[in-house]
């Protein structure tokens, strides 16, 4: 990614608000139907995540420094569709779970961490550090399995990728 290329910027979603249950002399059914509900919810209110660290190059890999892996095919045709970069090395990748209304901070390299509130509703609020300085933050809705992928420019033309995938 260039200097004057900024990362896509993701819209808001929509909040929707649910109406309040009726009163009613069946009143008892709805109760411990919201019951089992919130017991399921309680399950999908974790969010699993796959976190990738990439780095995009039009070089090849490195013979020297830690060992890269490319990433998969998939993937790869997915950021050169929109990235200029030819190669995709993974850097670094971990799989977290982050409770909804909560947040978690990880490190996924020497100088990188991410933070990711889980909103609720398949919402996230993801803030990227480098270097113990806060370098991005933005809000994402996750979809089916479909990976939110932030970028930003490195040295030598050169760029990094935090790819998270939700499990």
């Amino acid at each position: 990614m260039t200097k004057e290329t900024a990362p896509p910027v993701l819209k808001e979603p929509i909040m929707l608000h649910r109406p309040t249950p009726a009163k009613s002399p069946w009143r008892l059914l709805p109760l411990v139907a919201l019951a089992v509900l919130v017991a399921g919810s309680a399950v999908a209110a974790e969010l699993p995540l796959h976190i990738q660290l990439i780095w995009g190059t039009n070089g090849e890999k490195p013979k020297e420094g830690p060992p890269l892996k490319d990433v998969d095919a998939k993937l790869k045709e997915r950021l050169t569709a929109v990235f200029k970069w030819q190669h995709y090395y993974e850097v670094h990748q971990t799989n977290i779970t982050v409770a909804e209304k909560q947040v978690r901070k990880v490190k996924i390299d020497k100088p990188c961490d991410i933070e990711i509130h889980n909103l609720g509703n398949s919402l996230i609020e993801v803030k990227l550090f480098g270097k113990g300085e806060k370098v991005f933050t933005s809000k994402a809705p996750l979809k089916d399995k479909e990976p939110v992928v932030l970028a930003g420019p490195d040295k030598n033309d050169t760029a990094w990728f935090v790819v998270l995938t939700p499990k």
